[in-house]
């Protein structure tokens, strides 16, 4: 058995929803957000895996191309729309969606894709352990001949630099790199990709060392621990994304005021 770094990041901050999700098996389809995000990071791997071997980036309209397939292939297998975005009329939305998630592949072919050769790409590892009885499941999205780790992210705004100094799911990208290639990387660069109409690219740099990695692994038992006791604590109330507009199990969800779903459905 294992924890991804998804699933560990889904325990921590809403253990009710980890229990939907993986302990009885609801699964819902994801909102147009994921979507956009996947089809430009599934752009991103198709050209980097071949440049390993041509060296050579695919031209700006393949790379457009294939975030604009990976588009229809990920709406036709289903996805979950707002309220909001179901009033709006969803094709209206699913083109809007579509457009913005050609420019953002767009950019990433400009601004990004020139800047790095990769060596590794979507690197899967299983990290044991040995406290528990679970592997982390980790994988590298890519890491370039300079040593450096290369995280392709997309949002709706500019994260802080807080939030990628204290990222899990990078420690365990490091870790992954660290034990892959048997030596520590450079630093870790993350691209992030801001999602509006003008789509812009922002560059942050970090790193980590075995301080984190101990932190990480103390944080991963404790999460291991819990769901092997069967505690799954439900969200902080007021969290953002405890709404039915950003958790598709809220309604169903026992943690909930009941009188505040019906008056959210009203």
């Amino acid at each position: 058995p294992y924890l991804s770094p998804s699933q560990l990041a889904m325990y921590t901050k809403c253990g009710q929803q980890y229990y939907f999700r993986y302990i009885e098996g609801k699964i819902l389809p994801p909102g147009i957000a994921m979507v956009k995000g996947s089809s430009v990071h599934k752009a991103a791997e198709i050209n980097f895996k071949q440049k390993m071997k041509t060296r050579k980036d695919l031209s700006k309209k393949k790379i457009l191309d294939a975030s604009a397939a990976d588009f229809d292939k990920r709406v036709q297998a289903g996805l979950m729309l707002s309220e909001d975005d179901e009033a709006r009329g969803k094709q209206i939305v699913l083109g809007e969606a579509l457009d913005s998630t050609v420019r953002m592949a767009g950019i990433y072919a400009d601004k990004v894709a020139p800047f790095h050769q990769p060596v590794l790409v979507e690197q899967t590892q299983r990290i044991a352990v040995p406290e528990v009885n679970r592997d982390i499941l980790a994988i590298l999205d890519m890491a370039d001949e300079s040593g450096m780790i290369v995280e392709l992210k997309t949002s709706k705004k500019k994260s802080a630099q807080s939030e990628w100094d204290s990222s899990t799911q990078l420690t365990i990208q490091a870790m992954t790199y660290q034990s892959t290639m048997g030596k520590v990387a450079n630093g870790i660069v993350v691209h992030q990709i801001v999602d509006k109409k003008e789509p812009e690219a922002i560059s942050f740099l970090t790193n980590r060392d075995a301080v984190d990695y101990r932190a990480l692994i103390k944080r991963y038992t404790a999460v291991v621990d819990g769901i092997n006791k069967g505690v799954f604590i439900p969200a902080i109330p007021g969290s953002w994304y405890c709404s039915p507009r950003f958790c598709g199990y809220w309604k169903i969800c026992p943690a909930i005021n009941s009188e505040r779903k019906a008056a959210a459905e009203k």
